[in-house]
């Protein structure tokens, strides 16, 4: 957003704080969801908004506006990202004795501060690659940067795409548990 938008640090800052926002709101909406719906459908709901904001940041014009571009997609990410956070910490503790909780909750923190890192290294890689690809060949700067953004977006949608299929194959023990259910039954 700075570079391709002229924002300033504050400007690019700020415009961030409905995503935040969001994933708030969304964290905070999952928990009563889960008990009504179960947590495979809101993890899958969650990862397919994800998916979508995804796809659509990398459809963005080059001279995109945030009201009109960058604001609807942060939000879709948002509401995914939120809807994800608690089944997922649901399903790592889900049969989990007591006092494995906080290990069980640290090897997921883990994972994810890893899976993250890697994940965006292989996805700058990507963007970076595809940019100066472009600049080698004569495409403005910004023109470049932000069809090397579009590469990256569309690998993690991709990424989120792979998550979606892991889950609608996979087969738990439990895998329509509700958080009570989940906490009987582990404690059984």
């Amino acid at each position: 957003m700075q570079r391709v938008l002229g924002y300033s640090a504050i400007t690019a800052g700020t415009s961030q704080l409905p995503l935040a926002a969001g994933i708030v709101i969304a964290a905070g909406l999952a928990s009563p969801l889960v008990a009504r719906a179960g947590i495979r459908k809101v993890l899958l709901a969650g990862l397919a908004m994800f998916a979508g904001g995804l796809v659509w940041f990398a459809h963005l014009p080059v001279h995109g506006v945030y009201l009109a571009d960058i604001l609807g997609p942060s939000l879709l990410i948002a509401l995914g990202l939120g809807m994800t956070f608690v089944p997922i910490t649901i399903l790592s503790v889900s049969g989990v004795r007591d006092r494995e909780y906080g290990l069980a909750s640290g090897l997921v923190n883990t994972s994810q501060q890893i899976g993250g890192a890697l994940g965006r290294a292989l996805l700058s890689t990507f963007a970076t690659t595809r940019t100066n690809h472009l600049l080698a060949a004569g495409h403005p700067i910004n023109q470049a940067l932000t069809l090397g953004f579009h590469t990256a977006f569309v690998g993690a949608a991709g990424f989120a795409a792979l998550a979606i299929a892991a889950l609608a194959l996979l087969r738990g023990r439990h895998p329509d548990a509700t958080p009570a259910a989940a906490t009987t039954e582990a404690t059984a």
